[in-house]
């Protein structure tokens, strides 16, 4: 059964090394672009099956509009 919870920081460490570079920005690591989610995101949940990490995911404010 997955399971959603908060996401805290360990969690970003977690799935950053399951995350495949091509998915992220020129420059930015898995890692980075997880934390800077949780950092400057307005909500940010981690969804976790089988006592691991499988997805992180949540809502950041931009120009006062809400963007997932």
């Amino acid at each position: 059964m997955i399971e959603i919870r908060q996401t805290e920081e360990k969690d970003c460490y977690l799935l950053a090394p399951r995350i495949r570079q091509q998915n992220c920005a020129d420059g930015v690591t898995p890692l980075d672009s997880l934390l800077h989610g949780l950092r400057h995101g307005v909500e940010c949940y981690t969804a976790w099956e089988n006592n691991s990490p499988i997805a992180m995911f949540g809502l950041s404010e931009h120009d006062e509009v809400g963007v997932p």
